[in-house]
């Protein structure tokens, strides 16, 4: 497994974005290029001026967060998932108010078969997280995204 290593800017050709560059300087290029982060680092760090218009970047600035949330992106046997399971399952654990019990599942598999194998299934999973992630920087934060224990299928 290679070390993980973090992008510092969104890199453009003829004014489209093309590729990333990581911390260690590597350009890496793409047809297309996912973005999974906040809108605040996406405008306020990794796309460049004349990329990121003023207005936008304005924009981007008054957007107000939401509760913060743990995403997990797993890999599972196929037979684990049921037949008449949908794409998009929410599991609710209070419906009076949003808590740390809710969850939902994204089954990304199940309408594009070409993201694994034939006999496992890929799964987005997100849950709210009320911890005060603003507040921890470096290696402890580094230490609070560590899984908390592994779970074997």
């Amino acid at each position: 497994m290679f070390p993980a290593k973090e992008v510092i800017s969104i890199l453009f050709k003829k004014g489209k974005p093309s590729g990333v560059k990581l911390t260690d300087g590597t350009e890496l290029y793409a047809k297309n290029i996912i973005y999974s982060g906040t809108v605040w680092n996406l405008y306020g760090k990794l796309i460049e001026r004349p990329f990121a218009s003023t207005k936008r970047i304005c924009w981007a600035q008054r957007q107000i967060p939401t509760y913060p949330s743990v995403v997990m992106y797993a890999v599972v046997d196929r037979s684990v998932i049921t037949q008449d399971t949908a794409a998009v399952e929410m599991l609710v654990g209070n419906p009076n108010e949003i808590d740390e019990s809710e969850i939902t599942v994204y089954i990304l598999s199940l309408d594009d078969r070409t993201l694994c194998a034939e006999d496992e299934h890929t799964l987005v999973v997100i849950g709210p997280t009320f911890e005060h992630w603003s507040m921890i920087e470096g290696k402890d934060y580094k230490e609070a995204k560590n899984p908390l224990c592994t779970v074997k299928a």
